[in-house]
């Protein structure tokens, strides 16, 4: 005999909002996130989110599903808690890339001028012909 699963669907973006159609609280702000087939199966087999009145209001953690928080304030947590967030945050830095122009220009940041293909060295012709070179562009 098998025993069938819920799959999840996958979300396609994570909602800031809370998910409840009776939510009372204003700003509605979702800062949990229930993964049971209990909560999921009424949004289409969706991870829901909730805000704090509504996910206590839910029982999710008394009836024991799967949920996910946001991160506590650093400053709210216990001493070991905070020696955890702030080890993970530092690690976490020293892995990250700093984003050059180059990399800003191929995530489509819009702002970011296109990087020049090739590197100056020395005066180009075009400098010469106008003797200012900030008056260039690399495009």
């Amino acid at each position: 005999r098998r025993t069938a699963f819920p799959v999840l669907s996958p979300q396609e973006f994570i909602t800031m909002k809370c998910m409840n159609k009776n939510c009372m609280s204003h700003p509605p702000m979702a800062t949990n996130t229930c993964f049971s087939p209990e909560c999921t199966v009424s949004h289409g087999n969706q991870p829901v989110r909730y805000c704090s009145p509504c996910f206590v209001g839910q029982s999710c953690v008394e009836r024991g599903h799967v949920v996910q928080r946001s991160i506590p304030s650093l400053w709210a947590c216990g001493t070991e808690e905070q020696r955890c967030l702030v080890d993970s945050i530092i690690s976490l830095l020293k892995e990250a890339q700093p984003i050059t122009d180059k990399r800003s220009y191929e995530m489509g940041d819009p702002y970011t001028p296109r990087p020049c293909e090739q590197e100056q060295e020395g005066v180009s012709a075009d400098q010469e012909r106008t003797g200012d070179p900030m008056l260039l562009s690399c495009h």
